[in-house]
């Protein structure tokens, strides 16, 4: 059975140039969690996507949500650009899919200057090995 949320994540020179395939990397491994967490084999479509002609607000994540009913509507996700962003979609997706009551990640307790760093050191690496996917 085919999820009812997909997340097209762009993968246009600015938004790669500001960490899309970081983001890609990030969410579908959020998304694997959401599932085997949720209980359901069943996970988001993750899928690069061309150009949304969003570049101001480069990196870009638009999430389309299916109902039951046939009705599609869709979710902008603008400057996608570390983990806690990431996190944030996956809180979206959650929230859609109904799968279980979503944690905000704009709720949760300013972090410390360690957390904030290890943050940052893990989208700086995976920045590098989706650089090094590319070639």
């Amino acid at each position: 059975m085919e999820s009812t949320v997909r997340l097209y994540i762009c993968t246009g020179v600015d938004c790669s140039g500001h960490g899309s395939g970081a983001a890609l990397l990030e969410i579908e491994e959020l998304c694997q969690e959401l599932a085997f967490v949720s209980g359901h084999g069943q996970r988001p479509n993750v899928i690069p996507s061309v150009c949304t002609l969003q570049c101001a607000n480069a990196p870009v994540i638009n999430m389309q949500h299916l109902d039951a009913h046939g009705h599609s509507t869709t979710e902008h996700h603008c400057k996608v650009d570390g983990p806690h962003r990431c996190a944030q979609v996956v809180d979206a997706v959650r929230v859609r899919s109904n799968r279980q009551s979503a944690h905000h990640c704009s709720d949760a307790a300013p972090k410390g200057p360690m957390l904030r760093r290890a943050d940052g050191m893990r989208w700086d690496a995976l920045r590098q090995q989706e650089r090094l996917s590319r070639h």
